[in-house]
């Protein structure tokens, strides 16, 4: 599914688009909480990807085996419209108030900036 040494959950990122996501079945590798039945909603520009767990995770299993996909289904829809939600989806019994919590957490500095050149095998074979 995955090549060696990567990151394999979903990426950090945020979008032009407004995403919104479901999960119908199975379990969703970026966020171990997000349940079948469950549904997310990240609006124009909102930086979104893997909590820290999954962060934690998946820096520290071993990449060098292959991971097959156990089955799942999910679906996402996208548009550059703004969405608003429903005053009482706002106030559901379900909504999960605590959500931007998953993100804290010392994930600890992951660039490299100050002049350290780079440990990719692709980067070296480019300077030959």
């Amino acid at each position: 599914m995955c090549a060696e040494n990567t990151f394999r959950p979903p990426w950090y990122h945020r979008n032009y688009m407004t995403e919104f996501m479901g999960l119908i079945s199975g379990s969703y590798d970026a966020k171990t909480s997000f349940v079948p039945g469950g549904a997310s909603l990240h609006s124009i520009m909102t930086p979104h990807g893997p909590d820290h767990l999954t962060f934690q995770k998946a820096t520290s299993e071993d990449t060098t085996k292959a991971k097959k996909f156990e089955g799942g289904l999910a679906f996402m829809f996208e548009t550059c419209e703004l969405l608003l939600v429903n005053r009482e989806f706002l106030q559901c019994e379900h909504r999960d108030y605590d959500y931007v919590k998953c993100w804290h957490g010392d994930m600890g500095n992951n660039f490299h900036t100050e002049g350290t050149k780079s440990e990719n095998p692709d980067a070296k074979r480019q300077k030959l």
